[in-house]
């Protein structure tokens, strides 16, 4: 039997991961599962890391840091997203923002920017194309997010500026990674920005 990669190790688990979260949340046992999505998400993140080539660590740190600052002052201040809230189900929170958010912005732009730099080169054109992947991910999200309590829109169900607002937060984004021109190397990345879509969309069919 043939030795399994390093990266088949990583692209395996995140998938058994996945799978078995659609098959729980899409179940009557939907609320023994939920509490496992910061589990998830934690794994899934350790795995996509082992397989960063980034010198520049802090890239990866303010990348981070920074997607996390920008949902803390869109629930303070309902710029740039709209009125929101979020709930229990992503784990711990600071200043009423979960942790892991920030987790979640940054393997989504590493996955996102290693899939624009197949189809370019030039940093504007990948940042774009960045931009647009994490927007069209989003409408995926959403009605599984609201669903399972992630997070709580006020006033209309998805306001239309939030999707403008993931445009412009993950475009802004995107320039600052590229500062490192090896943040989208990552092809485990790519595969696990596909993974969530085959999670949210598949979830968005069965609920």
């Amino acid at each position: 039997m043939p030795k399994l990669t390093k990266t088949q190790i990583s692209i395996g688990v995140m998938i058994i991961l996945h799978v078995v979260g659609v098959c729980g949340l899409s179940s009557p046992w939907r609320e023994w599962f939920l509490p496992l999505t910061p589990l998830n998400l934690m794994v899934s993140g350790y795995f996509v890391m082992r397989h960063a080539e980034s010198p520049m660590k802090s890239i990866l740190f303010y990348v981070f840091v920074l997607s996390w600052g920008v949902e803390c002052l869109g629930v303070h201040t309902q710029f740039p997203f709209g009125e929101y809230a979020y709930g229990s189900a992503l784990g711990p929170q600071l200043f009423e923002v979960p942790i892991l958010i920030g987790l979640l912005w940054l393997l989504l732009l590493m996955g996102s920017l290693h899939l624009a730099s197949r189809v370019s080169g030039n940093k504007i054109v990948k940042a774009l194309i960045s931009a647009v992947l994490m927007t069209l991910l989003d409408f995926l999200i959403e009605p599984v997010a609201i669903e399972f309590n992630f997070w709580t829109w006020f006033g209309v169900e998805v306001p239309w500026n939030n999707y403008a607002g993931w445009f412009a937060t993950a475009l802004i984004l995107s320039f600052i990674a590229q500062i490192d021109k090896h943040f989208g190397n990552n092809k485990v990345a790519a595969v696990f920005f596909f993974i969530q879509v085959g999670f949210f969309g598949f979830l968005n069919l069965l609920l």
